[in-house]
């Protein structure tokens, strides 16, 4: 018994040194990195749970479930990826849990990018003025870059929400431009065309006619444009077929009384193209006469004037043209040309040493043979001449004929030629076509012949 006491402090001891022992610290769990930020359709990124004083198992989860997925479901680190869209900004928390403890990590998924150019097209013609396009970024908040494909015309920035296109001073044909606006991976684009400049031409810009002639056409050719074309005359000087067109007559005065510049002009919109006009004077030609009165007509009867041609030596005529005479013996003449033909040789004496000019060795010509018919009766020479009264015997002094004469080529013939007892002077010049032959008496013993396109002033036409 006297050990017990003993015994008594030794467990006495024991127990109190076990209830002064430290107890095993809580199991603890964190996750990395705490916040994410994603747009919709990214790539997925890590989060790692980082557990201590527990070596069971992390489990992840998602809330809201469905809110993109991860690449497992437990272990120490798992790969978030966010959805491909979502409608607005969505906050999703992932959760670790192990040894009855957890926690989380906030992750935001944004929708994509969405950017959008205006206009999307636009249709400009080359060497207009700018025109404006802006973009519009949501849930992003990058650099916006412009960009031309190809490389035609010009920007005024080439970043910011809007900019200027200015187009090229001109384009061949039409043309497509892209202008394109790119930020945060996305981009938008709008088209351009690019149309060529309008161009207004008239066809022929020159023109001289005769007063009194048939209508001339012109032509005005409008190029990349739908405007419509108008003519107008500067001064008003005759006639047009129509104000509006592409195509239109120009018929001149009957008379003007010297050469007058008439100005045609095409409008189409802002373009203007022009004519020059030249209107002359009707002067009666060998080959052409208008209003011409024929002197001695009986009044009040109709009838008709004939042309015809003869080669020296034959008595055949051909015929050139007919046209009508008034009952005041007013008439007017075209004459075609003479199909008919002889040598020029007979024309003038060869033995005279004139000075003979012929380009064309196969120059022939034909003489002119003028006839008027008044109703039944038959027909009559017409003679032209400076005098009323026609030479009857002895010449007369300043008496002056003019007959018709085609050639084919242009041939002079120039001298004075003495030959049995006559002195005459030749100034032949005839023109391809025809010509006035005229023969001057200057004596008893001397004539002049000369030609020329023109009837000379104080000639007449008389039945």
């Amino acid at each position: 018994m006297k050990h017990l006491p003993k015994l008594i402090s030794i467990a006495l001891l024991a127990l109190l040194a076990a209830c002064t022992q430290t107890p095993a610290p809580a199991p603890t769990l964190a996750v990395s990195p705490k916040t994410l930020s994603f747009s919709a359709g990214d790539v997925g990124k890590p989060v790692t749970a980082t557990l201590t004083g527990s070596s069971e198992a992390i489990t992840w989860s998602l809330s809201p479930a469905g809110t993109g997925t991860l690449s497992a479901s437990t272990g120490t680190s798992v790969t978030y990826t966010p959805p491909a869209n979502v409608a607005a900004a969505t906050t999703v928390t992932l959760t670790a849990t192990s040894s009855g403890v957890s926690d989380s990590a906030t992750i935001t998924v944004n929708p994509q990018p969405a950017i959008g150019v205006s206009p999307k097209t636009r249709t400009v013609v080359a060497g207009s003025a700018a025109t404006a396009f802006t973009v519009t970024l949501s849930t992003a908040k990058g650099t916006i870059t412009w960009s031309l494909s190809p490389n035609l015309g010009s920007l005024s920035a080439t970043t910011g929400t809007s900019v200027n296109y200015t187009p090229p001073a001109n384009v061949a044909a039409a043309t497509t431009v892209t202008l394109t606006a790119t930020s945060s991976g996305v981009s938008d684009s709008a088209t351009i065309t690019i149309s060529p400049l309008p161009t207004l031409t008239v066809s022929p810009n020159t023109r001289t006619i005769v007063a009194g002639s048939a209508a001339t056409s012109f032509s005005a050719i409008l190029a990349n444009s739908a405007e419509t074309i108008t003519w107008n005359l500067s001064p008003s000087l005759g006639t047009l077929s129509a104000n509006t067109g592409s195509l239109v007559e120009y018929t001149p005065p009957t008379t003007v009384a010297s050469s007058t510049e008439v100005t045609l002009t095409a409008s189409a919109g802002s373009l203007s193209a022009s004519a020059t006009i030249t209107v002359n004077p009707f002067v009666n030609s060998a080959g052409e006469g208008r209003n011409i009165t024929l002197q001695n007509w009986p009044a009040g009867s109709s009838g008709t004037l004939n042309f015809t041609s003869v080669v020296s030596g034959s008595f055949t005529q051909t015929p050139v043209a007919s046209t009508s005479i008034n009952a005041t013996g007013q008439f007017s003449y075209n004459l075609a040309a003479a199909t008919v033909l002889g040598p020029i040789s007979g024309t003038f004496p060869s033995n005279c040493g004139l000075d003979v000019v012929n380009p064309s060795p196969g120059a022939q010509i034909a003489n002119g043979v003028i006839n008027a018919v008044e109703g039944s009766n038959p027909q009559r020479s017409v003679r032209i001449a400076n005098n009323a009264t026609a030479p009857v015997g002895a010449p007369v002094i300043g008496y002056a004929s003019a007959s018709l004469m085609y050639s084919n080529a242009a041939w002079s013939v120039t001298g004075t030629c003495t030959t049995g007892g006559s002195t005459n002077t030749y100034a032949l010049n005839l023109v391809q076509g025809w010509n006035w032959f005229i023969i001057t008496t200057n004596s008893a013993t001397s004539q002049t012949f000369s030609t020329a396109t023109t009837l000379p002033a104080g000639f007449n036409w008389y039945y």
